[in-house]
């Protein structure tokens, strides 16, 4: 089997509780009309997560570009090592409140906005 239809099935396989679901649901329905728009429900919903799945795949495969090796270049002749940064930051006492702050800093700021602006609570 090639690697497109084997990617086709994996899709139809990982996604397919809910639509089980709806089958299993549909056995207890009186009406033959039902059962049928439930079927053909688990079969469209079944292809197009399989097709979307397929073409997300396929985007993702040619439209990712990394700028990874400019960046380590870059880091090399600076003399900055960004593992060894990340294992001294990772073993810092108060590194976990830093990471906390820089990520909900944006949105405490909202807070000082006037009234008429929309306020989280926090």
């Amino acid at each position: 089997m090639g690697s497109l239809a084997g990617g086709f099935l994996e899709s139809v396989i990982n996604g397919f509780s809910v639509p089980l679901l709806i089958l299993f649901v549909s056995l207890f329905r009186r009406e033959r009309l039902g059962r049928w728009l439930d079927l053909t429900t688990v079969i469209g919903y079944a292809v197009y997560v399989a097709i979307g799945t397929q073409l997300a795949v396929l985007l993702i495969r040619t439209m990712t570009r990394t700028y990874d090796r400019k960046f380590l270049r870059l880091d090399e002749m600076l003399g900055f090592h960004p593992v060894a940064f990340a294992d001294a930051a990772s073993h810092h006492p108060y590194s976990r409140q830093l990471v906390l702050d820089i990520l909900t800093g944006p949105v405490k700021c909202l807070c000082l906005l006037p009234t008429t602006a929309c306020r989280p609570c926090i």
